[in-house]
């Protein structure tokens, strides 16, 4: 494994880890601010919409200046966002600081898996990406658990700003990252047709995605009546599921295959959701929530792979951008529809619609996955570098 893999994979933990710390004592942050859950929804909205809308007109920029030198500003913008959070006070910074984290998501997520994968040159791409994904995830939980304990024996602002400091080691690592890019000769164009379509499918899945998992913790907390600690390590154990289920998915489709896989994720998701809706008691409500948790997780490595390989690679961080930009619209719509529900109909609506995004989210990833895959000249591996090389 090559110097710069390492600095990769090592990076990663400590911003993953303030991620998830953030994750857990942003929202209740808020609250303890006096906002109310209408109001937080829209924060997460915003942070979703600048994610969106940077995703989509930078993602081909990024294409032309580079991934690898996006990807390092972007993971300074991140933990940056999350101090400038903390240490601000009203509605309208915390708006402000809600749009710069979407950038740095934008940015992020639009070059993480296109660095990546140009490290790790001729090996199966969902497999790369499920360990990767398996990694992160792994890292999030154990920032979890420690944001609920710091929250409970300091205070919210201080957990927050604890976890941003964990994660401002990541820039400094990667610093010294270098990665090959394919650069793309024009800073701006047109999405193609697939990658447009791709977009409408992460837009749904955004959807299902917002209408509940932002307010997870709230209302394991408000309804359930769960402390810190409980909600915490609940938060933490969903990470952990994600990060075991990422390592299923090769297995996986070598056993089911791409489409059979796909099906059978949506169609659990779909249901666990509606049973979530009928708990009356927190375990049952917290075990429900951990598998959902994981299976919601399968359909994002197999997408992604699919259309790796049948994209060229100066188009693969634009790719991303516009996968992000459906996903974060979609986060976006469903975080504010959600904080809505929550505040007038209570838990269950927001559950009952994210079970229906669900299951049109599959649906759509199904027909789309045979028109990307039927009589498209699968993409030849780039040969492996030798053991040793940089």
């Amino acid at each position: 494994m090559s110097r710069s893999l390492w600095l990769y994979y090592i990076s990663e933990v400590f911003l993953s880890a303030g991620i998830g710390g953030v994750g857990f004592a942003q929202p209740f942050f808020f609250r303890a601010q006096g906002l109310d859950d209408a109001h937080i929804g829209l924060l997460f909205a915003t942070t979703s919409f600048s994610a969106g809308l940077c995703g989509l007109l930078l993602g081909s920029v990024a294409d032309w200046l580079g991934a690898s030198r996006v990807f390092k500003l972007a993971t300074l913008i991140i933990p940056l966002s999350y101090v400038l959070t903390g240490i601000s006070q009203g509605w309208a910074a915390w708006l402000v600081c809600a749009a710069f984290t979407g950038l740095g998501n934008a940015l992020l997520t639009t070059t993480e898996n296109v660095v990546l994968t140009s490290l790790q040159r001729g090996k199966e791409r969902a497999g790369v990406l499920s360990r990767f994904v398996a990694l992160y995830m792994g890292a999030m939980g154990f920032g979890a658990v420690a944001g609920g304990f710091l929250s409970a024996w300091t205070s919210y602002r201080t957990a927050l700003l604890g976890a941003a400091g964990v994660a401002m080691a990541a820039p400094v690592l990667r610093a010294f990252v270098r990665a090959p890019d394919a650069r793309a000769p024009h800073a701006f164009r047109l999405p193609n047709g697939r990658i447009l379509a791709m977009s409408v499918y992460t837009l749904l899945f955004g959807i299902a995605f917002g209408l509940f998992n932002p307010f997870a913790t709230l209302v394991l907390n408000g309804v359930f009546h769960a402390g810190d600690r409980l909600t915490s390590t609940v938060s933490a154990l969903s990470t952990f599921m994600i990060s075991a289920s990422a390592l299923a998915v090769a297995g996986l489709v070598r056993r089911l295959r791409y489409g059979n896989t796909l099906a059978l994720s949506f169609g659990l998701a779909a249901g666990l959701t509606l049973a979530l809706s009928f708990a009356g008691q927190p375990l049952v409500f917290s075990a429900l929530f951990l598998l959902r948790a994981g299976v919601m997780n399968i359909p994002g490595p197999l997408v992604d792979a699919v259309f790796l390989e049948h994209t060229p690679p100066t188009e693969h961080a634009q790719m991303f951008g516009v996968r992000v930009f459906g996903n974060s619209l979609g986060n976006a719509i469903g975080s504010s529809l959600g904080g809505v529900v929550l505040s007038t109909s209570g838990h269950r609506g927001m559950l009952w619609a994210s079970s229906a995004m669900l299951a049109a989210a599959g649906g759509y990833a199904l027909w789309l996955l045979r028109r990307v895959t039927r009589g498209a000249p699968r993409r030849a591996p780039v040969p492996e570098r030798p053991a040793g090389s940089a």
